[in-house]
C-alpha cells in the first residue's frame, strides 16, 4: 500500500532538482506543527493540552472543532507515559501521532534506516525498471484497492512505540527548586557580606590597639 502524504512529500515528486536544492511539495504538516508550537511556546506539553488544541485545529481535509477518538487520545497518553508525563513535539512518536490525527497531511515517520526514498532517476539507475505507469495499470491498482476490504482505521495506519528524539531539551527546574537555589545564594551573599564587615571591624580594632600601644611607649620614653 502507498501512504499518501509520504508519497506526496517524497523525492520522486520533487522537480528542478540540482546538487544544491530541490523544488518539492509544501509539507502541510509543518503548518499544523508550527501552530501547536506557537500556542504552547514550549518543546513539550501535557497530552490534555495537545488534545485540546488539535480538536480545534482544522486542515485542508480535517474539519474542526471535532471530538478526538478515544483511541487517538489514548495513543497520546501512551507517549506522555513514555516521557514522564509530557509529550515532546520533536520526536518520532508525536510525528506518528500527527499522522493518525491528520492522515492526509502528515507523513508516517519510518524508523531511521527502515526506508530509503529515491528519485525516479535513482530508481531507474538501480535497474528497477521504469518509474512511470500507464493509465491501464493505474486503473488496475485503484480497482484492487477498492476490493481489498474495509480495514479499520487503527489497522490501516501502523503504530509502533519506537522513539527517536530529534532534539534533546534540558528540563527546566521546578519553581520550588528555583526558590531554594535563590535562597541558598542569598544566604551565601549575606554570609560573605557579614564576613567582610567583621574583617573590617577587626582591622580597625587591631589598628587602634597598635596606635594606643605606640603612644604608651612614647610616654615611657
Amino acid at each position: 500500500s502507498v501512504i499518501i502524504p509520504n508519497y506526496v512529500n517524497s523525492p520522486s515528486n520533487c522537480v528542478a532538482s540540482s546538487k544544491f536544492y530541490s523544488v518539492c511539495c509544501i509539507d502541510e504538516c509543518e503548518v499544523l506543527l508550527g501552530h501547536l508550537e506557537r500556542q504552547v511556546a514550549a518543546p513539550s506539553a501535557p497530552p490534555a493540552r495537545i488534545a485540546e488544541l488539535v480538536a480545534q485545529l482544522p486542515s485542508s481535509t480535517v474539519g474542526a472543532p471535532r471530538a478526538l477518538p478515544g483511541a487517538l487520545v489514548g495513543r497520546l497518553e501512551e507517549i506522555a507515559v513514555h516521557h514522564g508525563g509530557q509529550v515532546p513535539f520533536h520526536g518520532r512518536l508525536f510525528a506518528q501521532w500527527l499522522h493518525h490525527a491528520y492522515p492526509r497531511e502528515c507523513p508516517y515517520p519510518h524508523v531511521a534506516g527502515a526506508s530509503r526514498p529515491r528519485t525516479a532517476e535513482q530508481w531507474a539507475a538501480e535497474g528497477r525498471g521504469s518509474a512511470e505507469a500507464g493509465e491501464e495499470a493505474m486503473r488496475r491498482h485503484v480497482a484492487e484497492a477498492a476490493t481489498a476490504g474495509n480495514a479499520t482505521a487503527e489497522a490501516a495506519i501502523p503504530w509502533s512505540m519506537d522513539e527517536e528524539l530529534f532534539v534533546h531539551h534540558m528540563e527546566a527546574p521546578s519553581p520550588r527548586v528555583g526558590c531554594y537555589r535563590i535562597g541558598v545564594l542569598a544566604g551565601l551573599v549575606a554570609a560573605a557580606s557579614m564576613a567582610v564587615s567583621l574583617l573590617g571591624e577587626a582591622s580597625k580594632a587591631v589598628g587602634a590597639a597598635t596606635g594606643a600601644r605606640g603612644a604608651k611607649d612614647g610616654l615611657k620614653e
